[in-house]
């Protein structure tokens, strides 16, 4: 998978005995493994949030060449189709604004319990191709 710990200053995890560097990348590939994302190569992580509670919830913004976004969800086996125009109501990563795109799309789909996870995974996806040379990705990656 390839990826890019561009992740701004707000959205780091920190976690005790490491450097917030390390925890960058080792958070942003767990939250990968969790969702079942596989990157296209071209994509780069924007920013990340973790929050662990009862639940676990990962945040991410992606961009990508545009004809990877197709690779992206096809890869990751997503097996919702995007409704166009469909907004999500999730908090995104700080320092991007979901009600500000103008070419949307969304769809939320399930990745089951298996033998890499123990819970299934419910996985939001939201596409903004408000910039069609840079369209960004969001993902919400949940247990429930």
């Amino acid at each position: 998978m390839a990826c890019s710990a561009g992740v701004g200053e707000n959205d780091r995890v920190f976690a005790r005995g490491t450097t917030s560097e390390h925890v960058q990348t080792v958070t942003i590939q767990q939250a990968l493994r969790f969702g079942g994302i596989v990157l296209p190569p071209s994509a780069k992580v924007l920013g990340a949030r973790d929050e662990n509670g009862q639940d676990q919830l990962y945040v991410l913004a992606i961009v990508l060449e545009p004809d990877e976004i197709d690779v992206l969800l096809s890869d990751s086996g997503f097996t919702a189709r995007l409704r166009a125009g469909e907004r999500v109501f999730m908090q995104p990563v700080e320092g991007f604004e979901l009600g500000s795109g103008t070419d949307v799309a969304s769809g939320d789909d399930r990745l089951p319990a298996g033998r890499e996870r123990a819970h299934g995974v419910n996985r939001t996806v939201l596409v903004d191709r408000s910039d069609p040379t840079a369209p960004v990705v969001h993902l919400w990656l949940f247990t429930t």
